[in-house]
């Protein structure tokens, strides 16, 4: 016959294995816990935009590349650039540069919405209102133009044509790769610029692209 030291012994060493089993669970579960997210809408530049990518397979106005900025799901009524760190220019006495000695190529995109748009005035013309800025940040010079045009945008849906005040929650996502010794007469000097892309109070971000001589 077990005694009651023994039957109360027992008891003990069972209840430290099994609390002993749960705080073990309790820290594996929280150890292969998924780690918080970030906040939406907040992701960090360098996920949305890859200035190592190949800007010279660029060669569509109006089309995604990889080179196109990337938008978090919920974001809306952004605009946003990428551009190359550096671009080369072949030497020339002419000015001003142009697509035989440069490609500046700026790879751009916008994600509005409908009803934005509709209140600007710019519902279906959003493309042709889109300013491009390079800022030369030695001569302080700034260079102020539209997109050049070298391809065809694509056409607004039917259903916003026929529904005006646009639906709401509907949102456009546009893609542009303006070259900018098309849309602009720069010097063949080396420099630096800061450039943006302006849509009527929207402002994208601002990257500085440095010019130099091949």
């Amino acid at each position: 016959m077990m005694n009651a030291c023994h039957r109360a012994l027992i008891l003990f060493i069972a209840a430290a294995l099994t609390t002993g089993a749960c705080c073990h669970t309790r820290q594996k579960q929280a150890d292969t816990a998924t780690p918080a997210s970030q906040p939406k809408g907040k992701p960090t530049m360098e996920q949305k935009i890859n200035r190592q990518c190949d800007f010279g397979q660029v060669d569509r106005v109006f089309a995604t590349s990889p080179c196109t900025p990337v938008f978090a799901q919920d974001e809306e009524d952004v605009i946003r650039i990428n551009a190359p760190e550096v671009v080369a220019f072949s030497a020339t006495d002419v000015e001003p540069l142009d697509e035989r000695h440069a490609k500046f190529i700026i790879c751009g995109a916008m994600k509005m919405r409908a009803e934005t748009l509709h209140k600007l005035g710019l519902l279906g013309s959003e493309l042709d209102a889109l300013m491009l800025v390079a800022v030369d940040t030695q001569s302080h010079k700034s260079y102020t133009g539209p997109i050049g045009k070298l391809g065809t945008s694509e056409p607004m849906p039917d259903e916003l044509k026929n529904n005006l005040p646009p639906m709401a929650g509907y949102t456009f996502t546009e893609s542009f790769n303006p070259n900018l010794v098309r849309s602009f007469e720069l010097p063949s000097v080396e420099t630096d610029y800061d450039v943006h892309v302006v849509l009527g109070p929207f402002k994208s971000n601002v990257l500085r692209v440095k010019l130099r001589r091949k």
